[in-house]
């Protein structure tokens, strides 16, 4: 009914493809994670946005949405794997949720006050952003934005195969003697 369990073959080393330790370090690309990251960003805050004035109401679970999309522009743009593209995504996911929030707000203001979102952000001065972190962007907002920095960190590192983590290590044993 279930059929029969196989069992698994474990790869070698010999199924992986060799690979270069010096490409796999000058593949990686800081400034493409960072453009990936800050597309991400915008393209994602101007859905959240569209889909705010769409329904009416705020979904701050679209934070955590942003997150893994965030993470996989960095993965994909960068093809990083060491700690500084995690850490670019997490900075970018955390400032876009915050970002995202305070244009919302803004449009919401707008709409009470009768006016257009851009005349709002207009008029926006250093005292607007005192109100904006003390009364609009609550706690859970902030545990949303965290989540979503931490969920982008997750996504942004690029994964290995074994054969080219070996050669990473032999790469800076070398190194260093």
């Amino acid at each position: 009914m279930f059929g029969l369990t196989r069992k698994k073959r474990r790869r070698s080393l010999e199924d992986f493809p060799p690979t270069d330790p010096e490409t796999l370090l000058d593949s990686q690309s800081l400034r493409g994670a960072i453009v990936g990251a800050v597309v991400a960003v915008i393209v994602f805050n101007y859905a959240w946005i569209l889909s705010a004035d769409l329904f009416g109401k705020v979904f701050p679970w679209l934070s955590m949405l942003q997150g893994v999309i965030v993470g996989q522009m960095v993965r994909r743009m960068g093809h990083g794997f060491d700690w500084r593209f995690p850490v670019i995504a997490a900075i970018a996911a955390y400032v876009g949720s915050i970002s995202a929030n305070f244009i919302i707000a803004a449009m919401t203001t707008g709409a009470d006050l009768g006016v257009g979102t851009m005349e709002v952000l207009g008029s926006v001065t250093t005292m607007t952003f005192g109100v904006f972190f003390t009364e609009t962007f609550n706690v859970v907002d902030q545990i949303y934005a965290a989540t979503a920095a931490a969920i982008a960190a997750f996504f942004a590192r690029r994964i290995l195969n074994r054969r080219e983590v070996l050669e990473l290590r032999k790469y800076q044993e070398a190194k260093r003697v």
